[in-house]
């Protein structure tokens, strides 16, 4: 009975086709997916860090328009008139002699006594012009004008003091004499329940010199829309926060009233070495529990004209969003081409482990079962 057919392929020839083969194709396949994990993470933290630069941006505008916006307000024919009438009064009377007066009405402006003043300057049309602002506008919170000498002249509400040039908001307002917008910190208002910020601007007269002042506070959640349009994947958030780390609002609930620190924006404080002379950037970075994402920064870009305003955009992406599915067909691809190179490796021993007489008698067998054949 004849033997039946079988065919065998030599060891060596199958070994130098996997190499010349599975091989290559393996080691181009993790070459690949290695760059390609890359240039997602690099492109990814480009896109972290425009969303960072477009809400900073957002918000750095919408400050210049309440600085543009105070100024206006500032020049309205009826407050510029009730700043001039109040400023007649001081015509060649001594300065000592001014600030006693001044201070005598602001000792009786929360009294009975003072009830007439403050009628007469909650009355004057330079403060209805300024409530008329906050109806149309509700993200002023609150106005107040003086004069030259820092008496109150005219307010949306009832001011705590008469006297405003011992502030430290009016000095930085009037600044010698000079006149300069000047914008305070984050500052909590009792009064409304509101964080704000001041936008302060002088008031001047046609030669531009300073003949008092108008201090406006805004509300800072006016400015913040662009946080919550941020485009961000699964598990995203933004803060804005303070140069020193203290959050003023992140998307995850977090304000100044938590008085809590984000273990993000202290990881982009602690970062800004690594950035010096730049005004945004991205990194990944880790946190306890093996917690990996990628953090964004982007600065307003007002502290130079405005010091107090030191603050910056943080962007923060987990590794798990929008990035997890790239990563998990990343490793899907080196894992199959780590397993196809596992296999050639294994060939390899297989056939080094048997010996050379054993693979040629194989292959003698196969020739004679041939021959027998095709006689």
């Amino acid at each position: 009975m004849p033997k039946p057919l079988v065919f065998h392929i030599a060891g060596r020839k199958l070994i130098i086709a996997l190499l010349l083969t599975v091989v290559p194709i393996s080691l181009a396949a993790l070459y690949a997916a290695t760059r390609a994990g890359e240039t997602t993470a690099a492109a990814a933290g480009r896109h972290l860090e425009a969303v960072a630069q477009a809400a900073a941006g957002s918000i750095e505008q919408q400050i210049e328009a309440k600085v543009v916006e105070a100024a206006l307000m500032a020049s309205d024919a009826a407050v510029l008139e009730v700043v001039r009438n109040s400023n007649r009064q001081y015509f060649r009377v001594r300065q000592e002699v001014i600030r006693e007066r001044l201070l005598a009405k602001d000792k009786t402006w929360v009294t009975p006594q003072g009830e007439a003043l403050v009628e007469q300057t909650m009355s004057n049309a330079g403060s209805q012009a300024l409530r008329r602002k906050l109806t149309v506008d509700p993200s002023f919170l609150r106005i107040t004008v003086t004069d030259l000498e820092g008496a109150t002249v005219a307010a949306t509400h009832k001011t705590l003091d008469y006297y405003q040039a011992d502030e430290e908001y009016w000095q930085d307002i009037y600044f010698y004499g000079r006149g300069v917008v000047s914008l305070t910190d984050v500052l909590y208002d009792e009064a409304t329940k509101n964080y704000y910020i001041g936008v302060g601007v002088p008031v001047v007269r046609e030669t531009n010199q300073i003949m008092g002042t108008l201090d406006a506070l805004v509300q800072v959640a006016s400015l913040l829309p662009a946080l919550h349009r941020a485009e961000l994947g699964v598990g995203g958030k933004v803060y804005l926060a303070k140069k020193d780390g203290a959050v003023i609002f992140g998307t995850d609930g977090l304000t100044l009233a938590d008085e809590e620190r984000s273990a993000e924006v202290d990881a982009v404080v602690d970062a800004q070495g690594n950035y010096e002379g730049r005004t945004s950037g991205s990194f990944d970075a880790t946190f306890p529990g093996g917690r990996r994402a990628r953090l964004a920064f982007a600065h307003l870009g007002l502290q130079e004209q405005y010091p107090k305003l030191d603050w910056m955009v943080v962007a923060v992406e987990e590794e798990a969003g929008a990035m997890g599915t790239v990563s998990m067909a990343t490793v899907l691809i080196m894992g199959i081409a780590l397993l196809s190179l596992a296999c050639v490796v294994f060939l390899i021993v297989y056939f080094a482990l048997h010996q050379p007489s054993e693979i040629e008698e194989v292959e003698e067998e196969m020739g004679a079962t041939i021959k027998g054949a095709a006689g």
